[in-house]
C-alpha cells in the first residue's frame, strides 16, 4: 500500500513539475520519497525542483546512494562542478546531514528521551524523584569515561614534588662550549647532493643518446631517398562501433583505416532542454486563472472527472460573458470528453455553444470531427482554427494527420512545417511530423525530428519511441550484413537510453530485445522480452512482445514456450497471426487438439487456404489415430471435400484430402468408394 500511495504522490509531483509549479512538485515529491526512499525516478524528479544547488547536489548523491552507476546523477553532478564520489564515499553519505530544505524529507525521527528512576535495593527505600536523570534510549551505546584512583592520583603528584624540588638549571657560564646551528657538513647532506647530481646527469645522458638515435635514422633514411617528416600524421587507429555484445555503450572494434575527421552537425538555434529542471512545452491555449491551470494538471494526469468538474463551474461563471475564456475553457472540456470516450457529450456541448468566429470552437470540434470520422469535416474546422491562431497545435496536427490518411503526405508536411515555423520548441509538432516521416520512408527525416525533439525535452518518452523505431527501421533496410548489425547496435544503444529514464517502460524492452534480434544476440533478445512482461501482461505492446518472443522461439524450436508465449498473446486479443504461431508450435509437440482449434480459426476467415486444409486433414488423421478425437470430430470436415474443392489444390494438399476422404468413407461404410480413394 506505501508504494502504491508513493508512486501516486510521484506521479502528482512529475505532473506538478511538468505545469511549472515547483513549491507544490517540491511537496509531493518529498512525500513520495518519505514513503519510498529507494525511488531513483522520484529522487531525480526532486532535483529538478530543487531550490538551491545544494539540495540538488543532496538529492543526486542520494540517487548514488541507492545506485552507485545511475548515469543521470552522474552526469548531474558532473555539470554542477562536483566530482563523483568514491565507492567509499558513497557508503558515508547516509551519515551526511541533509540540506535545511530537506531535512523533513530524510531525517528520521529522534530517538525521545525517557526519564529513567534509578533503582534502589530491594531493602532500601526508593529514592526521591529528584534523582532522576534522562538518559538516551539503551539502543546507543555511550563511551567509556577513564576514572583515576584518588590513590594513584596522590603518589604521582608526590613523586611530581619530588623531582621538582631536586631540579637545579647549569649555569651557562660553566660551559666550555656556546651552542650555533650548524649550515654545512650536516648527516646526510652529501650523499643528497650526490645522487641530485647522479639524477642530472643521467637525464642529460639520456636526452643526448635520443637526439642521436633520431639523427642517425634521419641520416639512413635520407640516404635511401625516403624523405622524413617530424609531423603528424594519420596512423590507423581503434574506432568505436557499436558491436553485437550484451554490454551497454561502445567497445573498441580494430579498424585499418586511418582515423577521419569529422564535421559536426550544426546545433540548432533553439535553447537545450535539462532533465535537472524541464523547460516543458506551454499548454495552449494558456491557463488564464488558478482553477484553469488545476484543472490542465488533472487532465494531463487522466483525472478527468475532477477536471470536467472544475472546468464546468467555471464555464458557468463565464456563461454570459462568453468571451475567449469561455472558449479556450470549452475546448477543454471537449478534450476530457473524448478522452473519456464520450463523444456524444461533447457534441451536445459543441452545439449549445456554437461561435463560427472562434478559432477555439473550430479546434475543438475538430477533435470531434476526427473521433468521429468525419475527415472533412476535421480538416475544415482545423485550417479555420489554424488561420485565426497558428499557435493551436492540435489543430495542425489533425490537419496533418487527415491529410495522411487521404494520401496526400505534401500537404502534410506543409502544414506541419507552417506550425513549426510558428511555434520551433513545440515537441508534439515534432513528434507529429516524425511519425508522418517514419510511416512515409523518409526514416532519417524521421530520426532528425526525434533527435530535435529530444534535445528539447530529454524526457520526453514519445521522443525516445519514435527515435528507436527510426533506428530500427533504418537498421532493418540495410542490405550490407555489416552495416544492418552496426546499424542494430545503435537500435540497442537507443533503447538502453530510453530504459536509463523509464527502466519498466514495456515500449523499451521490447525495442531493445527487436535490436539485439537484429545484431544476432538472441539470448539477450529473449532476456529482454521476458523483462518487458514483468509487470505488464494485457496491453497492446505487452501482445506484441509475446508474439516476437514466441516467434523468436519458434526459430529455436523451443515449442513448449512458444506455445505459451502465443497463448498469452490470445489472452490479450484473438488474432491471426497469434493463432498461426500457437498451431506450428502446437503442432511440432503433437497436441492436436489445439492445433486443430487454431487451424479451424483460421479457416474460418480464409476458406480457400488449401495449405491450412491440407494441414487440418493430416492432423486430423494423426489426432484419429492417437484417439485424441471422436469420430463425429474427425468426420467434420468430410462434407467440405467436393471433386472441385480438391481439384483446386496442390498435389500433396490433394493427396492428404483423398486419403482422409477414403478413410472417411471407411467408417460411413462405403467401401467402394473408400477403396477408389485410397487406390
Amino acid at each position: 500500500m506505501a508504494n502504491e500511495q508513493a508512486q501516486q504522490l510521484l506521479q502528482q509531483g512529475i505532473a506538478a513539475a511538468k505545469a511549472g509549479r515547483r513549491d507544490e512538485a517540491r511537496r509531493l515529491l518529498q512525500d513520495a520519497i518519505r514513503r519510498d526512499a529507494a525511488n531513483e525516478t522520484a529522487w531525480l524528479w526532486l532535483s529538478g525542483v530543487a531550490n538551491t544547488d545544494e539540495e540538488r547536489i543532496f538529492c543526486l548523491m542520494k540517487i548514488l546512494e541507492i545506485n552507485p552507476s545511475n548515469q543521470n546523477a552522474l552526469k548531474g553532478l558532473a555539470k554542477l562542478g562536483v566530482k563523483p564520489p568514491t565507492s567509499t564515499a558513497i557508503r558515508r553519505l547516509k551519515d551526511q546531514p541533509p540540506p535545511q530544505g530537506l531535512e523533513a524529507t530524510v531525517r528520521p525521527p529522534t530517538a525521545p528521551l525517557k526519564r529513567i528512576e534509578a533503582e534502589a535495593p530491594p531493602s532500601a527505600p526508593a529514592k526521591p524523584p529528584s534523582s532522576a536523570r534522562l538518559e538516551r534510549p539503551s539502543a546507543v551505546p555511550q563511551p567509556p569515561v577513564p576514572i583515576l584512583d584518588e590513590r594513584r592520583i596522590a603518589s604521582l603528584s608526590e613523586a611530581a614534588s619530588r623531582f621538582l624540588d631536586g631540579y637545579e638549571r647549569l649555569p651557562e657560564a660553566t660551559l666550555p662550549f656556546l651552542w650555533t646551528r650548524k649550515k654545512r657538513g650536516r648527516i646526510g647532506e652529501l650523499s643528497d647532493q650526490a645522487l641530485r647530481l647522479r639524477l642530472g646527469a643521467a637525464f642529460v645522458g639520456g636526452i643526448a643518446v635520443l637526439a642521436g638515435v633520431i639523427f642517425l635514422l634521419v641520416n639512413l633514411l635520407g640516404d635511401s631517398g625516403t624523405a622524413v617528416a617530424l609531423r603528424g600524421t594519420n596512423t590507423p587507429m581503434p574506432t568505436q562501433t557499436p558491436s553485437a555484445t550484451p554490454t551497454f555503450g561502445l567497445t573498441n572494434t580494430p579498424s585499418n583505416t586511418p582515423a577521419v575527421p569529422r564535421t559536426a552537425t550544426p546545433t540548432p538555434n533553439l535553447p537545450p532542454g535539462s532533465i535537472y529542471s524541464p523547460t516543458l512545452t506551454p499548454a495552449f491555449p494558456e491557463p488564464r486563472s488558478v482553477p484553469m491551470r488545476t484543472a490542465i494538471a488533472l487532465l494531463s494526469s487522466g483525472n478527468y472527472d475532477k477536471a470536467l468538474t472544475i472546468l464546468e463551474d467555471e464555464r458557468k461563471g463565464l456563461e454570459l460573458a462568453k468571451d475567449e475564456r469561455y472558449y479556450d475553457i470549452i475546448y477543454y472540456m471537449v478534450s476530457a470528453y473524448l478522452a473519456q470516450n464520450r463523444p456524444g457529450e461533447a457534441a451536445r456541448l459543441l452545439d449549445a455553444n456554437r461561435n463560427p468566429g472562434n478559432a477555439a470552437f473550430h479546434a475543438a470540434r475538430a477533435l470531434l470531427g476526427f473521433v468521429r470520422g468525419e475527415l472533412d469535416a476535421a480538416l475544415s474546422d482545423a485550417l479555420a482554427a489554424l488561420r485565426a491562431d497558428p499557435r493551436w497545435v492540435e489543430a495542425a496536427v489533425i490537419a496533418a494527420r487527415v491529410q495522411v490518411q487521404r494520401g496526400n503526405l505534401p500537404a502534410a508536411r506543409d502544414v506541419l512545417r507552417n506550425a513549426i515555423s510558428a511555434n520551433p520548441r513545440n515537441v508534439k509538432l515534432l513528434l507529429a511530423r516524425a511519425e508522418i516521416n517514419l510511416s512515409s520512408g523518409a526514416l532519417n527525416d524521421a530520426l532528425s525530428d526525434a533527435e530535435l525533439a529530444l534535445y528539447l525535452d530529454p524526457l520526453n518518452r514519445s521522443a525516445y519511441q519514435v527515435r528507436n523505431e527510426a533506428l530500427l527501421a533504418i537498421a532493418a533496410a540495410q542490405s550490407d550484413p555489416v552495416a544492418r548489425i552496426e546499424a542494430y547496435g545503435r537500435a540497442v544503444i537507443g533503447a538502453q537510453a530510453y530504459l536509463i529514464y523509464y527502466p519498466g517502460d514495456t515500449e523499451a524492452w521490447w525495442q531493445l530485445g527487436r535490436a539485439r534480434q537484429g545484431e544476432g544476440n538472441l539470448s539477450e533478445a529473449l532476456d529482454a522480452y521476458a523483462q518487458a512482461v514483468v509487470v505488464d501482461r494485457s496491453s497492446e505492446t505487452a501482445r506484441k512482445v509475446f508474439l516476437a518472443q514466441g516467434e523468436l522461439l519458434l526459430q529455436l524450436r523451443r515449442y513448449a514456450e512458444a506455445r505459451d508465449a502465443f497463448e498469452a498473446a490470445l489472452a490479450i486479443r484473438e488474432t491471426s497471426d497469434a493463432r498461426r504461431g500457437r498451431l506450428e508450435a502446437a503442432r511440432a509437440l503433437g497436441d492436436y487438439t489445439t492445433a486443430l482449434d487454431d487451424v479451424t480459426f483460421l479457416l474460418r476467415e480464409n476458406p480457400e487456404d488449401a495449405a491450412l486444409l491440407s494441414a487440418q486433414l493430416d492432423m486430423l488423421l494423426a489426432a484419429w489415430m492417437r484417439q485424441d478425437i471422436s469420430e463425429s470430430q474427425f468426420t467434420a470436415a468430410a462434407n467440405r471435400l467436393t471433386d472441385d474443392r480438391l481439384a483446386a489444390l496442390t498435389s500433396q494438399a490433394r493427396h492428404n484430402a483423398v486419403l482422409y476422404r477414403g478413410v472417411v468413407r471407411y467408417l460411413e461404410g462405403n467401401y467402394q468408394a473408400a477403396l477408389n480413394d485410397l487406390n
